[in-house]
């Protein structure tokens, strides 16, 4: 049976503190993904450089970018009704599937 490397949504926080070489600890090794809204959040910053922003785009380059689909919405929906959750954290809610594509 081959091991296969876990998958690892990266919040936006964590990709600065990163970028920023200001984690504590190294990340796992893994398969890393972004939700579509932490790529916007990432990229839509008032005061982001030039240099910041190729940094970004270099390491967005190198992970997978996870979509919204419809039943990824639909679960965020009931998602922040049963949690109150802000959007953002209801699409990236574990629960609510990978939507990977």
């Amino acid at each position: 049976m081959a091991l296969t490397a876990p998958w690892i949504l990266l919040d936006t926080n964590v990709i600065l503190y990163l970028l920023e070489g200001r984690l504590t600890e190294p990340l796992a090794s893994g398969q890393y993904f972004v939700s579509v809204i932490t790529e916007i959040e990432l990229l839509s910053y008032p005061s982001l450089g030039s240099y910041e922003e190729m940094q970004i785009r270099k390491f967005l380059r190198n992970t997978t970018v996870v979509r919204i689909e419809n039943y990824i919405k639909e679960r965020a929906i009931a998602f922040r009704k049963i949690y109150r959750l802000k959007l953002a954290d209801a699409i990236r809610h574990p629960g609510g599937g990978t939507g990977v594509s």
